[in-house]
C-alpha cells in the first residue's frame, strides 16, 4: 500500500490524505458524535419526564395530607391492630397492592411499607381506607427508583 501511495504524484497523494481525512471525520461524525447526541437528547426529555411525574406526586400527596386532615369521620367501635392490619391487608390484596411490611408502632399507629405500588391506585385505597374505617393518613413518603415505586405510610386510627 505505501509502494503504491509512493507511486503517485505529489497532487494526488494530497488528494488522497484529504480524502481519507475527510472520510475518517465522517465516520467518527457518523458512529460516535450523533449516536452520543441522540442519547443525550433521549436522557434530557427522559428527565423533563421523570421531573413532572414528581411534581404531579407531591400535588398528589399534598391532597392527601390535606384530605385526611379535613374529613369528619363519624364514631366507630375502636379497632385493635390485629383487626386494623386485617383490614389493610386485605383490603390491598383487593385493589392488588403488595404490602411488604406491616409495623405496628404504637398502641394505635401503623406503619405500612408497599414495594412496586402504582400511586394512583394506592391513592384510592387509602382513600377508601379513609371513608370506610376511620384510618387517618399521619404521614405519606413517596420514592421513586426508575420504574419502582417505594412507598412508606404511617396509618393511625
Amino acid at each position: 500500500m505505501k509502494v503504491w501511495f509512493l507511486q503517485k504524484t505529489a497532487n494526488e497523494q494530497k488528494i488522497l490524505m484529504v480524502s481519507a481525512a475527510l472520510a475518517l471525520l465522517l465516520l467518527f461524525y457518523t458512529f460516535i458524535y450523533l449516536p452520543i447526541a441522540r442519547e443525550n437528547t433521549t436522557l434530557q426529555a427522559r428527565i423533563s419526564s421523570y421531573q413532572g411525574d414528581v411534581k404531579s406526586m407531591q400535588e398528589m400527596a399534598q391532597k392527601v395530607t390535606y384530605l385526611s386532615g379535613t374529613k369528619i369521620r363519624a364514631k366507630q367501635d375502636p379497632l385493635s391492630n390485629t383487626r386494623v392490619m386485617t383490614l389493610i391487608e386485605k383490603s390491598a390484596k383487593q385493589q392488588k397492592l403488595k404490602i411488604t411490611q406491616i409495623k405496628p408502632l404504637s398502641k394505635n399507629r401503623l406503619l405500612i411499607v408497599l414495594d412496586d405500588a402504582l400511586f394512583n391506585a394506592t391513592l384510592r385505597w387509602l382513600d377508601s381506607l379513609q371513608k370506610q374505617h376511620n384510618i387517618n393518613i399521619e404521614k405519606f413518603v413517596a420514592q421513586t427508583n426508575k420504574y419502582l415505586t417505594h412507598l412508606q405510610i404511617t396509618l393511625s386510627y
